[in-house]
């Protein structure tokens, strides 16, 4: 497995530390936490992960939706959603908004380190 840059968007200190904390245990390089849609679009920017755990509801006015559309128009990067609402990734017609995977919180480290090491771009 090679040391990927993960950048978490959690706006949950506890949820986004916890993530972190898992991640490191398993090799991951984990970049500073951005807790909202603001800072995650900065980050990717400056950073350049290879994969973002994106938090759906973020506490800000913006969405990590929001988040992912405006990284996603200047980057491939893998983005997986974790979200205790995923009904949220899909429009009025139950089509879901984007392709990339979707965890429910809590996930397993299986499920995530799964999610991660399925990057399509690897």
């Amino acid at each position: 497995m090679s040391k990927k840059k993960i950048l978490i968007v959690e706006d949950e200190i506890i949820i986004a530390l916890d993530l972190k904390m898992r991640l490191e245990n398993y090799g991951y390089s984990v970049l500073p936490i951005a807790g909202s849609a603001r800072d995650a679009v900065d980050y990717a920017e400056s950073h350049r992960p290879d994969v973002i755990l994106m938090d759906v509801i973020l506490k800000d006015d913006e969405t990590g939706i929001d988040a992912a559309r405006e990284i996603k128009r200047k980057s491939s990067v893998l983005i997986i959603f974790t979200t205790g609402n995923p009904h949220l990734l899909y429009d009025d017609k139950g089509i879901k908004i984007f392709s990339e995977t979707v965890l429910s919180k809590p996930c397993s480290d299986q499920e995530l380190i799964g999610a991660i090491e399925s990057d399509p771009f690897a």
